[in-house]
């Protein structure tokens, strides 16, 4: 298990790399759609796809970096304080097994929203709709790859984080 952790912890650092130059590129591409469509009244017909492309890309990626930083929604503290050790490590595997119930049917029903595309393309850049749905999928296998390493982490540790 110590081998998928340091994948992980790589896998992790290229999503941050990413994800700065996403938000980077997002931010320069929507400054430059703003900037010809009303300094040079000839908008950029690509900004608009780009900009919506990169904002789906990063909003999943960053769901990505909160599984894994464990930072997203649980209730785990709502309760941490009322269970022992042992309860508390029992509930967070529960809630962790819900957490990749919910995120499997989540890709499930992305994959198959996915299908209803094919064919189809965007206006101004002509590549295929389904670039919209490639980060949900990212999205699912990632955080349930690092959801399963979480389950390792409370059983080797004896207790939640």
């Amino acid at each position: 298990m110590q081998t998928l952790h340091k994948y992980l912890n790589y896998y992790k650092r290229i999503l941050e790399g990413f994800m700065v130059l996403a938000v980077l590129s997002m931010a320069f591409i929507i400054f430059l759609t703003v900037v010809t469509r009303y300094v040079f009244n000839s908008p950029l017909l690509w900004g608009v796809e780009v900009g919506r492309i990169l904002l789906v890309w990063i909003t999943f990626v960053g769901a990505i970096l909160i599984t894994a930083e464990k930072k997203h929604i649980r209730v785990l503290e709502i309760v941490q304080f009322a269970l022992n050790t042992k309860m508390l490590e029992a509930w967070e595997k529960i809630i962790n097994a819900i957490t990749i119930i919910f995120i499997g049917v989540f890709g499930y029903y992305a994959f198959l929203m996915s299908q209803t595309v094919i064919g189809q393309t965007t206006y101004a850049l002509r590549i295929p709709f389904r670039i919209y749905y490639i980060p949900l999928l990212i999205f699912c296998v990632s955080s349930i790859l690092f959801l399963i390493a979480e389950f390792s982490n409370v059983s080797s540790e004896g207790g939640a984080d």
